[in-house]
């Protein structure tokens, strides 16, 4: 990512303004000033390792809420609420979860139609967004549609449902757009391509209505100037709209000041250029809880800068392998679990290896758990009964197990979680 040149006028508001004669705003500063610490407070939840991880504003107290994410099967877009829900899709679920991870309901939404045909749209989940007050939750599903479907092709489309269990969008109405972020609690922003890149839904079944393109900011006189935008959010205090502007290796986070009303208008006027960040690869863009830091994703993980009018600010690498970063209000509690799901779960039991002859030695594997335990042991038994001193991973098989059934008994424990125990499949000693 190139943290060395941070614009503002120098990528937008200088190209508007010495091209098209649009005027701009905010100043480009000198490369290189020292950077201000984004603190913007609340929390960040992010992906990291395909797992959702939850920390302070400034990066510090990080922690898994889950463990079960691979690279088939990762957990994507986790968002929160002001209440410290979180919401986050995987495959084709929504998953809703506590800050200390605990799962409070899954969801499978029903398909979406498609813009054209009205093809259902039922693949995996893309984007994830709970509401500010943890109400409603707003989801993007992308399918590649085949001919001989009219409209062929990727498509997206976004719906609604309550977040404590699913309901169809309904009167909420669903769109054909994409990448949801939440306006209080009755309208999104979401974005669909050119012509639609910000466009504002008020939860119900009237079309969206369009906000602005990027060449509504830089003009469309010269239309290699021109990009899309996407991936939009709203400033808490309405102030700034921040969006992801082009594609691929040619990519900004670019911000603009509102004029208006964003969050009751419909549409406010077109925003004014303030400053852009360039890299390659960046993605969701995300404010804090004061609207002058922000978070985004790259190819290194998750940045942060602070600042909002000053264009000089560098970024900072706050969480290197991090991505999908949502920032809130929420404060981080400790995490508890003396509530449903505070026993260590067993996700694959214990088993035991080695050939099962006298005198060969025996491992046992702890199987998998549910989060990672913090502490491990081992106990071996024959036909049930523990074996005295036999308390390691390996186990030499004596004469006395001649024609026994031997097994091990792993316990498992974490810190602030209840101990859980497994036991393995005995096998037979020959006699």
């Amino acid at each position: 990512m190139r943290v060395d040149r941070p614009i503002a006028a120098v990528a937008v508001a200088a190209l508007t303004a010495t091209l098209l004669g649009v005027g701009g705003a905010g100043s480009s500063g000198a490369v290189g000033a020292p950077a201000k610490r984004a603190s913007g407070g609340g929390t960040l939840v992010f992906v990291k390792d395909s797992n959702i991880w939850l920390s302070n504003g400034d990066g510090t107290g990080a922690r898994a809420l889950t463990t079960d994410g691979n690279s088939t099967s990762p957990y994507v877009s986790p968002s929160q609420s002001e209440t410290g829900i979180i919401a986050a899709g995987r495959l084709d679920q929504i998953i809703r979860m506590d800050q200390s991870g605990h799962v409070l309901n899954r969801m499978n939404p029903a398909p979406l139609p498609s813009s054209i045909s009205g093809h259902p749209i039922d693949g995996n989940l893309q984007e994830v967004a709970i509401s500010p007050d943890g109400s409603l939750i707003a989801y993007t599903m992308t399918k590649y549609l085949t001919p001989p479907a009219a409209d062929s092709g990727y498509r997206s489309a976004t719906g609604y449902t309550a977040a404590a269990g699913f309901t169809e969008s309904g009167a909420r109405g669903s769109t054909f757009f994409e990448d949801p972020s939440w306006i209080g609690n009755a309208r999104t922003l979401q974005g669909g391509g050119y012509g639609s890149q910000v466009m504002i839904d008020d939860l119900n079944p009237t079309d969206p209505v369009h906000w602005f393109d990027d060449t509504d900011i830089v003009g469309n006189d010269i239309y290699t100037l021109t990009k899309d935008l996407g991936n939009s959010e709203l400033s808490p205090n309405g102030r700034y709209v921040a969006a992801i502007r082009g594609y691929d290796t040619d990519t900004s986070v670019s911000w603009y000041r509102v004029n208006g009303d964003a969050i009751a208008a419909s549409p406010p006027p077109v925003p004014t250029p303030v400053c852009a960040v360039p890299g390659a690869h960046l993605d969701d863009p995300t404010w804090a809880p004061d609207s002058d830091s922000m978070a985004w994703a790259g190819p290194e993980g998750i940045w942060v800068r602070a600042g909002v009018e000053d264009c000089s600010a560098a970024p900072q690498l706050l969480i290197p392998g991090g991505s999908h970063p949502d920032w809130s209000s929420a404060p981080l509690a400790p995490p508890t679990h003396s509530a449903t799901g505070s026993k260590l779960k067993n996700v694959k039991h214990p088993a035991i290896t080695g050939k099962i002859r006298i005198g060969h030695k025996l491992t046992a594997s702890p199987g998998r758990w549910s989060p990672k335990p913090t502490r491990t042991t081992f106990r071996w038994k024959r036909n049930g009964k523990a074996i005295k001193g036999a308390d390691g991973r390996r186990y030499k098989v004596t004469s006395k197990d001649r024609g026994k059934r031997i097994s091990v008994t792993v316990t498992v424990t974490r810190t602030g979680w209840k101990k859980a125990v497994a036991s393995s499949k005995p096998v037979r000693v020959r006699r």
